[in-house]
C-alpha cells in the first residue's frame, strides 16, 4: 500500500480564527469579541471626556476666583477715581467761595493753588487680567453659567465705554480748554494740594529744586477785587471744570455699584461649585 503523506499543521492566525469563526457561524463567539472591542472603545472615551470635563470645570474655578479678585481691584482703583472727582468739587467750590468773599486775595489760601489743582485729571484705566485672557484665548466659553457670562461681557463693554467717554471729556476740558485759559489768563499754574501721589512727588522735586528763597509769581489777574467783572469768566470756567467732575462721579459711583453686582454673581457661582464638590 502506498503510505498518504500529510502536510503538517500550520499555526492559525486571528484573522483566521475570526474567518473560521464567521464561516463554521460561530456568531456567539464573535459578537462576543466585537462588544468587548466596542465596550472598550466606549469606556475609553468616557474616562477621556470625564477628565476633560473634569479639567475644564477645575479651569473655570481657577477664572472665577481671578475674575472675582480682579473685581474687588477694579472696585479699589473706581472707588480712588471718586474720590479725586469729589476733591475735584470740592475745590472748585472752595474757589467760587473764594472769589465771593469781601478780600478774595487774602481771606483764602493762594487762589492760584487752587486754580492748579482744577487743572489736573485722573485716567479711568481698569484692567482685568483674568477677563483679557478668557476672550484672547477663546475660554470665555469655559464659564458654564451663560447668564454670568452675558453678565461679564455686558459689564467690561460698559467699562470700555465709561473709560473712552471720561478720557474725551477730561482732554477737551481740562487739557485743551481749562489749561489753556489759565494760561491765557496769566495765572502761575501750581498744585499745592492734591490726592496723586505722583504730583505730590513733583511738587517735592520741585520745591527741592527752586530753593526756600524763591517766590512765586504775582498774579494781577488774582489780585482783583470781589465786584471785578474780570472773576466772571473765572467763574464760568470753574464751573464747566465742576460738571465734568460731577459726570466723572457719577459715571464712578455707578461703576462702583455694577462692579459690586457682578462680584455677588461671580461669589455665588463660586459657591455652587463648592457645594457641588
Amino acid at each position: 500500500m502506498t503510505e498518504e503523506i500529510r502536510a503538517p499543521k500550520r499555526p492559525v492566525l486571528p484573522p483566521q480564527r475570526a474567518a473560521t469563526a464567521l464561516l463554521n457561524r460561530r456568531w456567539v463567539s464573535l459578537l462576543a469579541e466585537l462588544v468587548l472591542i466596542v465596550a472598550g472603545i466606549l469606556i475609553a472615551l468616557y474616562i477621556d471626556g470625564w477628565v476633560q470635563d473634569r479639567q475644564d470645570r477645575d479651569r473655570e474655578v481657577a477664572y472665577l476666583e481671578l475674575l472675582r479678585d480682579d473685581l474687588i481691584l477694579i472696585e479699589a482703583e473706581v472707588a480712588q477715581f471718586v474720590e479725586f472727582e469729589k476733591s475735584m468739587l470740592a475745590t472748585g467750590k472752595e474757589f467760587l467761595d473764594a472769589i465771593s468773599t469781601a478780600n478774595p486775595t487774602t481771606d483764602h489760601r493762594p487762589l492760584h493753588g487752587m486754580l492748579g489743582e482744577l487743572s489736573v485729571r485722573r485716567t479711568l484705566s481698569i484692567v482685568s487680567a483674568a477677563y483679557a485672557d478668557l476672550t484672547n484665548t477663546g475660554n470665555l466659553q469655559l464659564i458654564g453659567n451663560s447668564d454670568l457670562r452675558r453678565q461679564l461681557v455686558r459689564y467690561f463693554a460698559d467699562i470700555e465705554r465709561s473709560e473712552l467717554i471720561v478720557e474725551k471729556n477730561t482732554t477737551r476740558v481740562v487739557d485743551e480748554i481749562f489749561k489753556h485759559f489759565l494760561m491765557d489768563a496769566g495765572v502761575t499754574i501750581y498744585i499745592d494740594q492734591t490726592v496723586l501721589p505722583p504730583i505730590e512727588r513733583a511738587n517735592a522735586v520741585l520745591l527741592d529744586v527752586l530753593g526756600p528763597d524763591f517766590t512765586w509769581p504775582r498774579d494781577v489777574v488774582l489780585q482783583q477785587p470781589r465786584r471785578s467783572s474780570s472773576w466772571d469768566e473765572f467763574r464760568r470756567q470753574v464751573l464747566y471744570r465742576m460738571r465734568i467732575a460731577a459726570g466723572g462721579r457719577v459715571t464712578g459711583e455707578r461703576l462702583i455699584e455694577s462692579t459690586q453686582q457682578l462680584r455677588a454673581l461671580v461669589e455665588e457661582e463660586l459657591a455652587r461649585r463648592d457645594s457641588r464638590q
